[in-house]
């Protein structure tokens, strides 16, 4: 499976919605590694050179290394960045016909009208180049999946307009939203909270999924063993608390976010091989 992550728009959660979500969730469902292409003429990637088991990754700053990448390779995650990179890599991928080759295009946006501007600019270039049967997917980058119906569409008023949302009320204004001049097949979206938790998973150079899955009982145990001694050291002790703390919420964070988020994307994707 080839999925592409782009926007016009440098700063909406591509890389975050590549790594935190499509990376692990693409190595889960192919039982392969991925190949993480970031093709990026201005910035690096902070996984640059990283190989963690999961996915692989390279950075691309010329567009004719990243059309030989992107054809080579059969299990791949591209994020493009944005503005000039978008740009050059997306007229070339168009010229050469490359786009046809993705099963999957995300277009990550935030709520401000710019964003939902960038993202239908995306679309509308895309569209037409795509094959039949690519996805297409919105996430919604500091929504809240958990929050109401009402507040995610307040939020997003210039993504969703005044269209009925999957059962969600009515925004009010009259807004000619993104959504409501999609076709349905197209009007697939996720809410995606980006957590300050992807910072610490930065330092063990894996996503937020397989930090979670870290053990940490010898550090429980030790910090039972320090709690039962008068004379330990507080800050050891804070420290280690800290530590625990941090991967219990990354489970918490994996089991309340991303799992719905992998499932999700299970339904969209399902008969892609």
């Amino acid at each position: 499976m080839k999925i592409l992550v782009a926007s016009p728009k440098g700063g909406v959660g591509k890389s975050a919605v590549s790594v935190q979500i499509f990376c692990p969730w693409l190595a889960a469902r192919s039982q392969q590694k991925v190949n993480y292409i970031v093709c990026d003429k201005v910035n690096g990637s902070f996984y640059e050179q990283v190989d963690n088991g999961l996915f692989t990754t390279r950075v691309i700053r010329g567009d004719e290394n990243a059309l030989d990448a992107i054809t080579s390779c059969r299990n791949c995650v591209v994020d493009v960045g944005g503005n000039y990179s978008y740009l050059n890599l997306i007229k070339a991928l168009k010229e050469q016909m490359v786009l046809r080759a993705f099963d999957v295009i995300a277009l990550p946006l935030k709520s401000d009208l710019d964003d939902a501007d960038s993202a239908k600019s995306a679309y509308n270039e895309i569209r037409a180049e795509v094959k039949d049967g690519t996805r297409f997917i919105w996430f919604l980058v500091g929504s809240d999946p958990e929050g109401s119906g009402d507040s995610l569409t307040g939020d997003f008023i210039d993504f969703f307009g005044d269209e009925p949302v999957q059962g969600y009320a009515y925004v009010k204004g009259g807004v000619n939203g993104v959504m409501r001049v999609l076709p349905e097949k197209d009007r697939n979206w996720l809410a995606f909270p980006p957590s300050h938790l992807e910072a610490v998973a930065k330092r063990y150079a894996m996503p937020i999924c397989e930090l979670a899955k870290k053990d940490i009982s010898k550090e429980i145990a030790k910090l039972e063993s320090l709690m039962a001694n008068p004379d330990a050291d507080p800050k050891e002790i804070k420290a280690l608390r800290h530590f625990i703390y941090v991967f219990k919420r990354a489970r918490r964070y994996t089991d309340d976010t991303l799992m719905p988020i992998y499932r999700r994307l299970d339904e969209i994707c399902k008969g892609i091989k």
